[in-house]
């Protein structure tokens, strides 16, 4: 198995966890809104005791944003305000410092932690199979150097670009057994 190999399967399985948490995150948002719509959360204004009341599309940020007081005031008494753990947190939010009420369970504290592990495993592999001075590369594609060839990366370095913004492609220095250096570009090499 190529490390190559291994960074795309530490990238498949932090795909994997990523879509797992999210749908996991999700369901548990539901069950939340669910129970506090049982205790009888407003659904017009989510349990914040307001509402956008009107706001002008020349500003993005929704600074100029007035509110107003829930129609459904009744609904809003002390034990439903706070708000909903299930409500979209949405830029007005931010504005007025809503903080999210969502509570983590246990069980998706673990998947975001295995998660974390996951991140740190791709990123070290990435590390690992990164083309630098020093480690033993194979040619896997190209035409100049046959593809094959193994050897000691001996340089690294910048290709030579034909204009100020364009720097070139990376290149590499490759000393094989024999001695010979080949040199190709470092997209064209895979680390041993």
């Amino acid at each position: 198995m190529t490390k190559n190999e291994i960074v795309q399967g530490a990238y498949a399985m932090v795909q994997s966890l990523q879509d797992d948490l999210r749908t996991a995150e999700r369901e548990e948002r539901a069950r939340q809104h669910e129970a506090w719509l049982a205790k009888g959360g407003c659904d017009r204004c989510g349990g914040r005791g307001w509402i956008v009341a009107w706001d002008t599309l020349d500003s993005m940020s929704g600074c100029y944003a007035e509110y107003g007081s829930c129609p459904e005031g009744d609904k809003c008494t002390a034990q439903t305000v706070g708000a909903d753990p299930g409500y979209y947190d949405h830029k007005y939010d931010r504005l007025r410092w809503h903080t999210d009420t969502f509570v983590s369970t246990p069980a998706l504290k673990a998947a975001e932690q295995e998660l974390k592990d996951w991140q740190e495993t791709l990123r070290a592999a990435q590390d690992d199979a990164k083309v630098a001075k020093g480690k033993i590369i194979k040619v896997v594609r190209g035409r100049k150097v046959p593809q094959g060839t193994i050897g000691e990366c001996i340089w690294l370095g910048a290709g030579r670009g034909y204009s100020y913004y364009d720097r070139g492609s990376d290149r590499v220095g490759l000393k094989d057994s024999s001695g010979t250096v080949h040199w190709t570009a470092a997209s064209n090499c895979e680390v041993v």
